[in-house]
C-alpha cells in the first residue's frame, strides 16, 4: 500500500508539472505562429532542429529503456561504490560520443543542409546552415541529461527530473522574448541550446557523487557491456523510426513554402495533446517494472505492464478522436493571429488528420511505451 502511495504521488507530480509546461508550450506556439507564421524563417527553423531532436530523442529515449532498469538492477545487487564507478563509466562514454558528433555535424553543417533541403534557394540554406550550427552544440548537455534523468528516475527521484521540461521552455521563451528584436529566428535557436543547457545545470547535483570517478573510463564490467550492447541496439531500431522526420522535411523543402511548417506546428499540436496523458504512468511504472524483474517476479511484471498500457490506451484513444472531429477549428484557436492565415490553418489541419489517423492504427507495444519523443507520433519541440 506504502508504495501505490508514493507511486500516485509520483505521478500527479510528474503530470503537474507536465501541465505547467504545456501552458508554456502552449504559449510559445502562439507566439511563434503569430511572429513567424507559415513562412520561410520557421522553415529553415523546422529544418535546422531536425537531425539535432532526432538525435536527443534517439539517445534519451535509449538511455531510459536501457538504463533505468540496470542501474535498478545494480541498485538491488551492488554496493553503492561501484554503483557509482558504473554511472561515471556511462556518463563518461557519452560524453565522448555526443561531444564528436556534435563536432562534426558543426564542421560538415554545410554539406549536410546542402542533402537535407534540396529544394531551398541559396539564402535560405545559409540561414540553415546559420540556425544548424547554433542548435547543433545542444546534443551534448540534452544527451546527458537524458542519461541522468535515468538516474533519477531509477531511484524513483522523480520531481527534479520533472522539471526539466519547464526549465527548457522557460530558458528558450525568455531568451527568445529579449532576443529577437536583435537576431531575429537565431533567438529561437539560441533559445533551445541555452535551455538544454538550464536542464543539464538542473541535474548535475547527480554528478557530485561520481564526480571522483569522473573521465577514468573501466569498460571492463561484463554487465555494462551486455547494457551498452543493448542500447547500440535501441539507438539502431529507433534510427529507421526517427529518421522519418528529416526525410519528411526534406521531401517538404521541394513543396511550396510554409509546407515543413505545417508539418512542425500539426506535430507539435498532436504531440501537445497526445505525450501528457502517456508520459507520467511510463516513467514510474519502468522502475517497478525493472524491480520485479530482477526478482523475477514475472506475475507482478505483467500485471503492471498490462495496467499500464490499457490505462494510457485508454486516455490516448478518445484524444485522436476528439484531435480529428475538430482539428481545423483548434488550429482555429490556438494559432490564427498575426501571421498566421486562414491558408495556414487550413495546412496545419490538413496534416493533423493524417498523422492523428496513423497514430490511431499502431497502438504502442510494450517496449516502445517507455520510448521519448522519436516517433512520427510524438515530434519534437520547437
Amino acid at each position: 500500500m506504502e508504495r501505490h502511495v508514493k507511486a500516485f504521488k509520483a505521478v500527479s507530480v510528474i503530470t503537474l508539472f507536465s501541465i505547467f509546461n504545456l501552458f508554456l508550450t502552449v504559449f510559445l506556439q502562439i507566439i511563434l505562429a503569430a511572429v513567424f507564421g507559415a513562412k520561410i524563417e520557421m522553415d529553415a527553423y523546422l529544418l535546422a532542429i531536425a537531425i539535432p531532436v532526432v538525435t536527443i530523442a534517439l539517445f534519451t529515449s535509449a538511455s531510459e529503456v536501457v538504463f533505468v532498469p540496470f542501474l535498478k538492477e545494480m541498485q538491488l545487487t551492488d554496493s553503492k561504490s561501484n554503483l557509482a564507478k558504473i554511472e561515471s563509466t556511462i556518463f563518461d562514454f557519452l560524453f565522448l560520443i555526443l561531444l564528436v558528433v556534435s563536432v562534426l555535424a558543426v564542421a560538415l553543417a554545410p554539406k549536410i543542409v546542402q542533402y537535407l533541403a534540396p529544394g531551398f534557394s541559396a539564402p535560405a540554406k545559409e540561414l540553415v546552415v546559420t540556425l544548424f550550427r547554433i542548435i547543433t552544440p545542444s546534443i551534448v548537455f540534452a544527451g546527458l541529461s537524458g542519461f541522468m534523468i535515468s538516474i533519477y528516475h531509477s531511484e524513483e527521484r522523480f520531481t527534479r527530473a520533472a522539471l526539466v521540461n519547464i526549465v527548457n521552455s522557460s530558458v528558450l521563451i525568455v531568451t527568445f522574448f529579449l532576443l529577437y528584436p536583435l537576431i531575429k529566428i537565431k533567438a529561437l535557436a539560441l533559445g533551445m541550446l541555452l535551455g538544454s543547457i538550464g536542464q543539464f545545470l538542473l541535474l548535475s547535483p547527480i554528478l557530485f557523487r561520481i564526480k571522483s570517478h569522473l573521465f577514468s573510463l573501466d569498460l571492463r564490467n561484463p554487465k555494462l557491456s551486455k547494457a551498452g550492447k543493448r542500447f547500440l541496439q535501441i539507438l539502431i531500431g529507433g534510427a529507421f523510426i526517427a529518421l522519418i522526420i528529416p526525410f519528411e522535411r526534406l521531401f517538404a523543402s521541394k513543396l511550396p513554402e510554409g509546407s515543413i511548417s505545417y508539418l512542425g506546428y500539426a506535430g507539435r499540436i498532436i504531440s501537445i495533446f497526445l505525450l501528457l496523458p502517456a508520459t507520467a504512468i511510463p516513467i514510474v511504472l519502468l522502475p517497478n517494472l525493472s524491480r520485479h524483474f530482477t526478482m523475477q517476479n514475472f506475475d507482478k511484471l505483467r500485471h503492471n505492464l498490462a495496467l499500464g498500457i490499457r490505462f494510457v490506451l485508454f486516455i490516448v484513444f478518445p484524444i485522436i478522436v476528439l484531435l480529428v472531429i475538430f482539428r481545423t477549428d483548434l488550429v482555429y484557436i490556438l494559432l490564427e493571429r498575426g501571421s498566421f492565415n486562414r491558408v495556414a490553418t487550413d495546412g496545419v489541419a490538413s496534416v493533423d488528420v493524417k498523422v492523428t489517423s496513423l497514430c490511431r492504427r499502431a497502438p504502442p507495444e510494450p517496449d516502445k511505451l517507455f520510448r521519448s519523443k522519436s516517433s512520427l507520433c510524438g515530434v519534437p519541440p520547437f
